[in-house]
């Protein structure tokens, strides 16, 4: 079975800066696919790079945890805080988990951004989330398959293995074992399990496999560009997503992510890794076809 990779740059739309760094790792780069934000401030120019380049698959990132829903907060009030802007992510899982956020909002927000995304001229390739957000149960059962299903696209399923064997060292895989991200990739691996069996049964597309530069840098600490490498000369056969986070620094991203400058630092650090011609040069030499969600084809 041949060995296909789909790489996809998250939140296009974010900023003008992430936009241009999606563009440059797409054009220069490995980068086949992106997934769009279609409720913030960088939407239009988004939109206008994407022209430029058709051959740059575009999703969409469906949103619920950052920025102003497209929907009137009325309309949508029980995702919203009293500003009118939604609650971030751990408010709003607490407020999932006690039942007070409407999955019929989520599912007309849901709806209207991915309708955004298609009024601006865009035939979106797959959907995903910002924050994974979606792949909780409920939301996932009762809005997600139902919207793939409804417009015949893709979804993207985080199923990433973090085995003892694939980091570098035994202290990077104890750092691991001590964070609150082992613990949600246990919980996202096992959800993955069990909804790709419900993906089949509904004839709704995902890929084989899944890898992330996120994971990929807790696995080997300061070595994006080698660790990728690894991963990208281990790819198992089938079809295996990267999800990546690149782009270009300015005061608004920093104000903006969790992780403040240095998280910002690091989008530039994936931009510049990922235009690498030793990865490109890897993935040629190891016959890995390079393509985007179009691929996958819509649902059966």
């Amino acid at each position: 079975m041949q060995r296909a990779l789909i790489v996809n740059a998250d939140e296009f739309g974010l900023t003008e800066g992430i936009n241009e760094g999606i563009a440059e790792v797409h054009s220069r780069g490995i980068v086949t696919s992106t997934t769009m934000v279609a409720n913030l401030w960088a939407f239009d120019h988004a939109v206008r790079l994407s022209r430029r380049y058709p051959d740059l698959a575009v999703g969409v990132h469906l949103n619920l945890t950052h920025g102003t829903p497209i929907l009137p907060p009325e309309r949508v009030h029980t995702l919203v805080d009293h500003n009118g802007l939604f609650f971030r992510r751990r408010p709003f899982l607490k407020r999932l988990i006690l039942g007070t956020i409407s999955m019929i909002q989520v599912y007309e927000e849901f709806r209207a951004q991915i309708d955004k995304v298609i009024g601006a001229g865009i035939t979106p390739s797959h959907i995903d989330s910002h924050e994974s957000v979606y792949m909780y149960p409920e939301l996932f059962f009762k809005v997600v398959t139902t919207i793939a299903g409804i417009y015949r696209l893709p979804i993207r399923l985080q199923q990433e293995r973090m085995d003892r064997a694939s980091f570098a060292s035994r202290a990077a895989y104890r750092g691991y074992v001590e964070s609150e991200a082992f613990w949600k990739n246990h919980v996202m691996y096992a959800l993955a399990r069990r909804y790709r069996m419900r993906l089949r049964r509904q004839g709704i597309k995902t890929t084989d496999h899944f890898l992330s530069t996120f994971y990929c840098l807790r696995r080997y600490p300061r070595d994006l560009k080698g660790g990728l490498g690894r991963d990208l000369r281990e790819l198992d056969p089938g079809t295996t997503e990267l999800m990546v986070h690149p782009g270009f620094s300015d005061s608004r991203l920093e104000s903006m992510l969790d992780g403040g400058p240095v998280a910002a630092r690091w989008r530039e650090e994936e931009a510049r890794v990922l235009v690498d011609r030793d990865l490109q040069a890897l993935l040629d030499k190891q016959g890995v076809e390079r393509i985007n969600y179009r691929a996958l084809g819509a649902t059966a």
